[in-house]
């Protein structure tokens, strides 16, 4: 029996070395199953924020698509808007010159008017532009000339006729009949 008690004993030993030994395998699979869960739980994390950046990804690039289209549309305007400016100066420059051509034929005309007037007077226009109210009658006393239509800015009724620039003129009519400044 003394045998067997020792080959008991020696298995009983043996028995608590694996028992040790399972049981350090146990907390290590434990060990090893937490490490996997948290692997798939992070890998979850990283597929969840792998989608959000796929999505904002793709939000950007939809707003730089649009951005780059408000961005040619702009552009286009611009070229639109210098364009019509190009034009409308171009035709500002026309005006111009076709005001400095006409003011320069007017101031010929009075010039020519100035040195040649043996011809009748036109007559006054007596109807007030549109808009504007009427003005009293002229041919009472002291109103100008009736010679003259009565146009007090022609004719002073003590002094005689004035010229364009609205003095006496001691050769007769005003020239022009008018006593507008020179427009030049």
């Amino acid at each position: 029996m003394g045998s067997a008690r020792s080959e008991l004993v020696a298995l009983h030993g043996r028995v608590s070395e694996a028992e040790t030994l399972v049981e350090g395998q146990r907390v290590e699979a434990d060990a090893a199953k937490r490490s996997a869960e948290d692997l798939r739980s992070a890998v979850r994390d990283a597929e969840a924020k792998r989608g959000q950046a796929v999505a904002d990804r793709d939000q950007i690039q939809a707003r730089a698509s649009e951005l780059e289209q408000r961005n040619w549309q702009l552009a286009r305007a611009a070229d639109e808007l210098h364009a019509a400016v190009r034009a409308l100066t171009a035709e500002r420059d026309a005006a111009r010159a076709e005001a400095d051509r006409a003011r320069r034929r007017v101031d010929a005309l009075t010039t020519l008017t100035d040195r040649h007037d043996t011809g009748p007077r036109p007559a006054v226009d007596r109807e007030p532009p549109t808009g504007l109210h009427s003005l009293p009658p002229m041919n009472g006393p002291g109103t100008g000339s009736l010679l003259d239509g009565g146009d007090p800015l022609t004719t002073d009724p003590r002094i005689g006729p004035l010229n364009r620039n609205g003095y006496p003129n001691h050769n007769g009519y005003p020239r022009n009949g008018h006593r507008l400044p020179h427009a030049g």
